[in-house]
């Protein structure tokens, strides 16, 4: 009798100042979280500097801009604006430090999901932030899940998630996007 494969389940999510392939990454979250229990086991954020994105030859975009001074974001703009000053980090270094999260992760024997709501635009935008640098990729093209369907086929009640922080932080949406993606993964596999 063949063993049943384990995974390991993270979600990354990202906040940026464009929307094409080489957007501006302001920042990174992610979580490993359990799949069957939406348990979180651990987590990453780290901020970009804007202006090292901006050094790299990564876009922004005049609609991304007047989306983030929208009047509803005011407390998410103070946060960021905070985060992505002096204590941001060069993007290469957050970069590194993703690949590192995401291989720290990955054990022997164990295959990997890494979800992204969707990935045709998180996991593109960060692949080509890597490519910028010549760097290998922390998943492989298999790897990827896409939120964004599995929300698609649910037919349930919606479900109401808390987790710290403010919407549109890439942290706290990595940690809704996870608890949204157990929830409806064991609704599918009831």
């Amino acid at each position: 009798m063949s063993k049943k494969k384990k995974y390991v389940d993270i979600m990354i999510d990202i906040e940026t100042l464009g929307k094409g392939p080489r957007a501006a990454i302001l920042s990174i979250g992610g979580v490993v979280f359990d799949i069957k229990t939406g348990d979180i086991k651990d987590t990453f954020y780290k901020a970009a500097s804007l202006e090292s994105c901006m050094h790299e030859g990564m876009e922004v975009d005049s609609d991304t801009i007047l989306w983030w001074l929208s009047n509803d974001l005011q407390e998410v703009r103070v946060e960021i604006a905070k985060e992505c000053g002096e204590d941001a980090q060069d993007i290469m270094e957050v970069l590194c430090d993703l690949f590192d999260f995401i291989e720290s992760h990955r054990k022997d024997g164990d295959a990997m999901r890494v979800w992204f709501k969707p990935p045709h635009f998180d996991a593109v935008i960060i692949e080509s932030a890597f490519d910028l640098f010549y760097m290998e990729l922390p998943w492989k093209y298999y790897e990827l899940m896409d939120l964004r369907t599995l929300t698609k086929i649910y037919t349930g009640k919606k479900p109401e998630f808390q987790a710290e922080g403010n919407k549109h932080n890439a942290l706290y949406d990595a940690t809704i996007q996870a608890k949204i993606c157990s929830h409806i993964w064991n609704w599918v596999n009831r």
